[in-house]
């Protein structure tokens, strides 16, 4: 299996491997843009974050500072831009270079496709997004099925071995010191430690603590618990029964496949089920919630939450709406039809699936609970 290979230059004032990139700015504005004539900027909050995140995805695993700017020059370009329709080329990323210097870098996201935060009814947003930003610092495309930088978009979303090796050779581990874990094929208990942590699970029913820090872990096979812990953490399942918790900070929680229980904990999470019939909690703060394919249950609990559906979701129901109190419902541009059931408000929805507002009785859902 080849390793994830370079592009032969990379950021930082030296253009020497191993060394740390400094800081590189990154911006929305894709104002003076070299390559691209873009569409339109990315003006969704929702996926401005998955931006963000995905930026600090290759920040906990390399020695390179991103600082996003609001608007004027920035050293990469993020924007949307129609490449060729949908279904074929999903994002895009060039490059300029002065000797082995990366100078300048655009990604382009195809403004034709249906995308979906994560990947349940549409386009890998997040996953597509990471796969970008590796080619903007320094990485070509890997044979590896598994490596993040594999050309055909899917459902994958941690980094490989070969994609660790090849992005550290670059520019060294991260500044903040952080530890990177591997589980076995047996059942692990890996716990991280008070910097950015890399813990991944592989096989087996796993433990896996993040602890401080804002870390990167994923359960990958077997039903495995996981916690993140302190920081802003993006905690992923993987496949079969996971309970999965972001604990502290503003984290993306994300089940995967199978039927997981998922937990935001304290702070601004977005809160994933994925694939499967899962109980997806927002717990304390102001979270938003998307159960995904499969018949889910959804608790905002406290906080003015924000429950996502796109077409043929399955049925849902929602413990604990109240837009009294600030929870909104995006319906992805469905329509819908409503009827009362046994006290409670169900939602017939155009694109399939219903949403059942359990409790909330036979007033008609108001406007303002549609965000």
């Amino acid at each position: 299996m080849a390793a994830t290979p370079l592009t032969g230059s990379k950021w930082g004032d030296s253009g020497v491997a191993g060394t740390p990139a400094g800081a590189v700015t990154w911006s929305f504005d894709t104002t003076g843009s070299r390559y691209y004539a873009y569409d339109d900027i990315i003006a969704s909050e929702g996926y401005r974050s998955l931006v963000r995140q995905a930026f600090d995805a290759w920040e906990k695993v390399a020695a390179i500072d991103f600082v996003e700017v609001g608007s004027g020059p920035a050293e990469i370009q993020v924007g949307l831009d129609a490449i060729d329709g949908r279904g074929g080329t999903i994002g895009q990323a060039v490059w300029y270079s002065r000797g082995s210097v990366t100078t300048h870098a655009e990604i382009a996201v195809d403004s034709a496709e249906t995308w979906s935060p994560f990947v349940p009814n549409g386009s890998n947003f997040f996953g597509m997004m990471v796969h970008e930003i590796g080619h903007a610092i320094g990485l070509e495309h890997s044979d590896d099925p598994s490596s993040i930088m594999y050309p055909i978009a899917s459902a994958y979303m941690a980094f490989s071995n070969e994609d660790l090796a090849a992005i550290q050779a670059l520019y060294g581990p991260a500044a903040v010191a952080g530890r990177l874990l591997y589980g076995t094929s047996a059942p692990d208990l890996l716990v991280g430690a008070s910097g950015n942590d890399t813990v991944y699970g592989f096989e087996g029913a796993d433990n896996l603590f993040g602890y401080a820090g804002n870390d990167l872990i994923a359960g990958n096979q077997g039903n495995d618990q996981i916690f993140g812990g302190q920081g802003n953490d993006i905690v992923y399942g993987g496949r079969d029964q996971d309970t999965v918790s972001g604990n502290l900070g503003n984290d993306t929680v994300y089940g995967d496949l199978g039927n997981d229980t998922v937990y935001g904990g304290q702070g601004d999470d977005l809160v994933y089920g994925g694939r499967g019939d899962d109980l997806v909690s927002g717990d304390l703060g102001n979270d938003t919630l998307v159960g995904g394919f499969g018949n889910d249950w959804l608790a905002g609990r406290a906080g003015a939450d924000v429950f996502v559906f796109e077409a043929g979701q399955g049925d849902d129901v929602i413990v604990d709406f109240n837009a009294a109190e600030g929870d909104r419902l995006v319906l992805s541009g469905q329509t819908y039809t409503t009827a009362e059931v046994n006290g409670s408000e169900v939602l017939t929805l155009s694109g399939g699936g219903t949403i059942t507002l359990l409790g909330v009785g036979t007033a008609p859902l108001e406007a303002a609970a549609l965000a």
